[in-house]
């Protein structure tokens, strides 16, 4: 008889806890945000430049305001990204058209942390030659 009762409370005791849910905080989703800056390292002007993400130009300076990259050492930075990834357009003409194909795809970007990016001659080379 006792080995019954024991075997009774045992399996009482397994089915309580085994039901038992346990409730905590719900995991709290952040977004991390990032910084791109871009390096122009090549001789010819940057008249403006964006970064597309999901295929929408998302987060552009060309949509209103051109945000122009000096030649020899110029640089610009588009800040507070949502991490993600990117793909970064420039623009080698003077008032571009993003619409119109003005804009060339340079770097895919995987944006995790703040990111570099440097156009050279080389890649300028590269577009103006096709």
């Amino acid at each position: 008889m006792k080995k019954i009762i024991s075997v009774l409370f045992l399996v009482l005791t397994v089915s309580l806890f085994s039901s038992c849910i346990i409730v905590g905080d719900p995991d709290i989703f952040t977004t991390e945000y990032y910084d791109i800056t871009c390096y122009n390292k090549s001789n010819t002007k940057i008249h403006d430049w964006c970064v597309v993400r999901n295929n929408n130009v998302t987060y552009a300076k060309s949509k209103k305001i051109c945000c122009p990259i000096d030649p020899y050492n110029g640089e610009a930075t588009l800040k507070n990204l949502p991490a993600g990834t990117y793909v970064l357009y420039v623009a080698f003409v003077p008032s571009p058209d993003y619409d119109e194909g003005d804009y060339v795809p340079s770097k895919t970007i995987k944006l995790d942390h703040n990111y570099e990016v440097y156009i050279d001659d080389t890649f300028v080379d590269e577009y103006l030659s096709n």
